[in-house]
């Protein structure tokens, strides 16, 4: 986007070979960087020279920025055309990333409810073992008799 803004000022900004600025028509870059319209001043050129004028907003503005657009937004190659399919592109990459994360993510979490469900058993038979042997040893007999 800068370099079509960039391209379509400097298509205000450095005027027409055989016609020099137009600034002369009253169109012209303000210290911003916007391009302001001087009524006046293109009155006073068109009256001044009709023909110069009328070739000068025709094949010089007018071409110039109609050029700088179709050069950005041509269907196969303009550079907005180019951007957006980057950016396209781009973002499908990112939901594709994200997407194999999501299967990732839930295989671990599979996983993690297995170990946890066998660690829980494992400890389930455990604490019943652990019963067992308790009974054991309180049914031996004990040292004293």
């Amino acid at each position: 986007m800068r370099t079509l803004q960039q391209n379509l000022l400097s298509a205000v900004g450095n005027g027409q070979t055989g016609y020099g600025s137009f600034a002369q028509l009253g169109v012209q870059l303000d210290r911003d960087g916007k391009v302001t319209f001087d009524r006046d001043a293109f009155k006073a050129a068109y009256l001044a020279d009709p023909t110069k004028t009328k070739s000068a907003v025709q094949t010089g503005l007018a071409k110039g920025l109609d050029d700088r657009a179709k050069g950005a937004t041509d269907t196969v190659s303009g550079s907005l055309t180019l951007a957006i399919q980057g950016g396209n592109t781009l973002v499908k990459s990112y939901n594709d990333q994200i997407a194999d994360w999501d299967v990732r993510l839930a295989a671990r979490q599979q996983a993690l409810q297995r170990q946890f469900t066998n660690l829980e058993l494992a400890l389930g038979k455990m604490k019943d073992q652990s019963n067992w042997l308790s009974g054991q040893i309180a049914g031996l007999p004990s040292a004293s008799s």
